[in-house]
């Protein structure tokens, strides 16, 4: 089993799907074969349908949300039969609890069972949908599976939402699997949404699984989006929204836009443009996994840009084989944010592709950053920043790993002009460039902290390398391979002899696996017991 098909493993959740409305017409009869951009999708049909997996707390992050226990009115769909759970019932049983604020559907189905929808399920009040880790709901790839009325505080758990679609010119084209447009809350628990499509290729409209707009709090908990969809945020699009995202797994989503302006085809998994304006929170993302996704223009596993207010923290997150092949730009990013502090620690960033800049972390703008015991290993871009664009903000990253990184100019770490970096107690190690004329990590000297560590000490034409510290140790780290070591996230462990052991000059707190640090410690953002 593959490297990122274990880190998918790892957060498989129960799932759920949804469509919508059938307003504007139906759509064409191979609705549910083709993606948001009019390609054949993979016949192969969805990750593990209908099956229930329980919830992995690994992560130990703080937020994962419990399934929530029935209250008020409680309406159930079938009377213990697959034959009595049918699209009518289900249609009926939410008609039911219509006006009964802070009820219930549940479902009574004799097990394992996929309703198929012929039109939306609209939801006008604050309810609870719980499908019971058995439920399957449906669009068929022609409509979508659930939309929402505004001001409603709507919970979803334990289910799974497929294949929703929605067509290009409706009135609302964005969330097939599930659109809560403006107002209100939404949590998401041990769910799942394959398989949704948005297929319009407009700008602002997107988000295949779901659309989350000008919501004063959302949460995304110890759930799965797998081949979703839609111009803007393959899986999920959050506009306005103080949005929160826990022990989730994005798949093999896709951004399908392109437009020379920029404003398409971004976020391939997750695409979040600014919080809730009147009172805007940080945006906290844990314990995610990001695997396989794409984009065509920004960030193939995430995109976010912020406005002030706020600020955003990544922990426990891993970012591996995301994509920007066959974009006609290029592509930017496989994490770009913008706009507001990132906090960034105890992350993974491997194997992930673009095809103009930064592979691994771009910074836009003057975006401030601290980047904590983190591995970037194996990011390839034909351009500049291999593993981080620092942009023309001040970044400081501390007890971070820069291994086997590829790029034409700066492999390891790019700044802006008018940017600062401080590097403490780093290590850097065969990072590559083709150009015998770059430098094989940094393309400059930058703030010392002390306790880096460098290899190799030369370029391809055989000069010295420019050092990525003033005071760095040109020294073979001897690092082993990308592996699970223990802890959320995978890290690259120091062998006994390492020249990287007991060189730090900062021994606070704990490595990326979360143990704790020794004094003397050792740089990089593994910590040899």
């Amino acid at each position: 089993m593959t490297y990122r098909r274990l880190l998918a493993l790892a957060l498989l959740v129960l799932g759920c799907d949804g469509s919508g409305p059938a307003d504007g017409g139906a759509p064409p009869a191979d609705a549910g074969t083709r993606d948001g951009g009019g390609a054949a999708r993979d016949a192969g049909g969805p990750i593990d349908a209908g099956v229930f997996v329980p919830p992995d707390p690994s992560s130990g992050c703080a937020g994962r949300l419990e399934a929530v226990a029935p209250s008020g009115t409680v309406e159930t769909v079938g009377d213990g039969t697959a034959a009595s759970c049918t699209e009518d019932a289900l249609h009926a049983a939410v008609g039911a609890l219509s006006g009964e604020a802070g009820g219930t559907l549940a479902f009574d189905c004799g097990g394992e069972h996929t309703i198929t929808l012929t039109r939306s399920v609209y939801v006008d009040t604050s309810i609870t949908i719980d499908g019971g880790g058995a439920i399957t709901l449906s669009g068929g790839g022609r409509v979508r599976v659930i939309e929402l009325d505004h001001y409603l505080d709507f919970t979803l758990q334990r289910i799974i939402i497929r294949d929703g679609y929605v067509d290009a010119g409706l009135e609302n084209e964005s969330g097939a699997g599930l659109l809560s447009p403006w107002f209100g809350t939404l949590r998401i628990i041990d769910c799942a949404f394959e398989n949704n499509v948005s297929a319009s290729q407009d700008h602002d409209v997107g988000g295949g699984a779901i659309y989350a707009g000008g919501l004063t709090e959302a949460v995304i908990s110890g759930s799965r989006f797998v081949g979703n969809r839609g111009s803007t945020g393959g899986a999920i699009l959050s506009r306005s929204t103080n949005l929160r995202v826990v022990d989730t797994s994005f798949v093999e989503n896709a951004a399908t836009s392109y437009a020379e302006s920029g404003q398409y085809g971004n976020g391939g998994g997750l695409y979040i443009d600014r919080m809730w304006l009147d009172a805007p929170v940080d945006f906290v993302i844990c314990g995610a996994v990001f695997d396989g996704n794409h984009a065509t223009q920004h960030g193939s596993a995430f995109f976010s840009y912020n406005l002030e207010g706020s600020g955003a923290l990544f922990d426990r997150c891993t970012f591996t084989d995301n994509d920007m092949d066959g974009s006609p730009g290029g592509g930017t990013g496989t994490v770009y944010h913008e706009g507001v502090p990132l906090t960034l620690v105890s992350s993974t960033f491997s194997n992930n592709r673009t095809g103009a800049h930064a592979s691994g972390l771009f910074l836009g703008g003057g975006t401030d950053a601290e980047v904590v015991s983190c591995t970037f290993d194996g990011n390839v871009t034909p351009g500049n920043a291999g593993a981080l664009w620092a942009g023309n903000g001040t970044v400081r990253a501390t007890h971070v790993t820069f291994a086997n990184n590829a790029a034409d100019y700066a492999p390891a770490i790019f700044r802006g002009s008018s940017g600062a970096v401080t590097l403490t107690d780093c290590v850097f190690s065969n990072n590559r460039t083709d150009n015998e004329f770059s430098a094989v990590a940094c393309h400059e000297t930058f703030g010392d902290g002390g306790g880096n560590v460098q290899w190799p000490d030369t370029k391809n034409n055989g000069r010295g390398d420019m050092p990525c510290a003033e005071g760095v140790l040109f020294a073979d780290p001897e690092l082993a391979p990308l592996a699970d070591n223990g802890g959320p996230t995978w890290t690259m462990a120091l062998s006994e002899a390492s020249p990287a052991l007991d060189h730090a000059t900062s021994c606070e707190g704990f490595d990326q696996r979360g143990t704790p640090r020794s004094v003397p410690c050792d740089s990089g953002a593994y910590e040899r017991e």
